[in-house]
Parts: C-alpha cells; sequence; structure tokens
C-alpha cells in the first residue's frame, strides 16, 4: 500500500517519519493532491522537547537499519541535538552522583572517628553464623529462615556465601512452609512477616538520625537542611 499521507493541519507533535513507521522516503507530493509534508516550517521531529518522538526514534533506530535514510537534513540534526542533550545529563547526573558519594563518605568517616560503635554497626557480617549472632533478624524469623534446605550442605551442595547472596549471584529458595508460621495476613492475599528485630531497628533509626545531623552541619549546598536531595542520599549511607 502507498505510504500515510500527512495533512498540513495535522498537529506537528503527532507527524513521526512523515507518518510512516517502515523506511519509505518521508516527505512526497502525490499527483493531483495538495497534501504533503510542509518542509518550510521547520524540522517535523521534535526529539528534545517531545518525549513520544524520541522514544520512536530510539525504537526505529533499534529495528531498522536505514531508518535514518528516509529523514531530512534538520530532523536528523534535531535527533543528534536531543541524543547530546541526553548524554550530557547522563554525564552531569554521574559526575554529581558521585561527587555526592564521596562528600557522603566522608560524613560516615568523621561520625565513625567520633563514634566508633557506629563503625561495628557498619560492617557487614561475612558468614551466616554471623548474621545469627548479629541479632539484625527477627528471632523467629532467623529460625524459620535457617531451617530451610537452603543452609544445609550435602556432600553434594555446599551453602552458598554471604558475599555471593548480597552480590545477587546466588539464588536465596527459603521453605514457605516455615515462613507461614510467623506470616499474617493483612488483607486478603497479601502477607507480611517481622524480618529485622527491634533491636536492630532502632540501632538503624540512630545511626540515621546521627548521619542527619551531621549531613546538616555540612557546608554543601546539596545537603542543607529541608533538601529533598539530602533525603534520597541517605540511601547511600
Amino acid at each position: 500500500t502507498d505510504a500515510t499521507m500527512i495533512s498540513q493541519k495535522d498537529d506537528p507533535d503527532t507527524i513521526i517519519g512523515g507518518g510512516a513507521i517502515n523506511e519509505k522516503k518521508r516527505n512526497y507530493l502525490e499527483k493531483g493532491d495538495d497534501m504533503a509534508v510542509d518542509e518550510t516550517s521547520g524540522p517535523v521531529f521534535q526529539g528534545s522537547h517531545n518525549q513520544a518522538h524520541f522514544l520512536h526514534a530510539m525504537e526505529g533506530l533499534d529495528r531498522y537499519p536505514n531508518y535514518l535514510g528516509r529523514w531530512n537534513a534538520e530532523d536528523s540534526e534535531e535527533l543528534e541535538k536531543a541524543l547530546e542533550e541526553r548524554l550530557e545529563k547522563v554525564r552531569q547526573q554521574r559526575k554529581n552522583a558521585e561527587f555526592q558519594r564521596i562528600r557522603l563518605q566522608e560524613a560516615v568517616d568523621r561520625v565513625c572517628q567520633e563514634e566508633p560503635k557506629w563503625k561495628k554497626f557498619l560492617k557487614p557480617p561475612t558468614t551466616w553464623e554471623e548474621v545469627k549472632k548479629s541479632g539484625m533478624l527477627d528471632e523467629q524469623t532467623a529460625r524459620a529462615i535457617f531451617r530451610s534446605k537452603f543452609f544445609r550442605p550435602t556432600s553434594n551442595y555446599t551453602v552458598p556465601s554471604v558475599e555471593s547472596v548480597l552480590r545477587g549471584q546466588s539464588r536465596v529458595e527459603l521453605d514457605a512452609g516455615y515462613l507461614e508460621e510467623i506470616m499474617d495476613e493483612e488483607v486478603f492475599d497479601v502477607y507480611s512477616f517481622p524480618l529485622l528485630s527491634e533491636s536492630f531497628c532502632d540501632e538503624l533509626q540512630g545511626y540515621t538520625r546521627r548521619m542527619i545531623v551531621e549531613l546538616e552541619k555540612s557546608q554543601d549546598p546539596d545537603f542543607a537542611s529541608g533538601t529533598q536531595r539530602r533525603v534520597r542520599n541517605l540511601d547511600n549511607l
């Protein structure tokens, strides 16, 4: 079939690829018809301002080897500009994130130096035995978890290390039957169970409050009191 014709009266924000998603020529006139894309009003593609245009172009580039062959020079330049703008955003956010991580680590180091108990608190366990003795998990939950076959070594099976689990390299499979004993049904088909112990939660809250105080003392505007950015950065602690 012939490629779809686009009227000058159509909204330019909806004219992507001249109305065709294939690799046919984008702009043309049909004999005896005044229906055509207006090439005098600037680029049809508005990737810098229209998210739908940008995503459409990304899909087209992935699907069709000669996708840009049907684009005019202005639209191609607009796509290149949109890509460069997003690349600059990635670079700037990566730079900001790295800077913030460094400043946060400096704040953590200061707190641990002033109050050594937090240095011990932040040290992750290296063995499952340390996890059991740390008091991090709720007592009932810990019993249910460590009764699972996953934590019972055999002649043909070695229990994965804590590190491999934390890195996502090993899949943890717990026996649901043991967990059922400690589950509560909050609403239909939605269950909960006490994962962390109350004492660990109290310590975690204490550490978070201490770090908030430390960050509020900072002269860095990124960590100024009352900013949403400061709260988000607590995820890195």
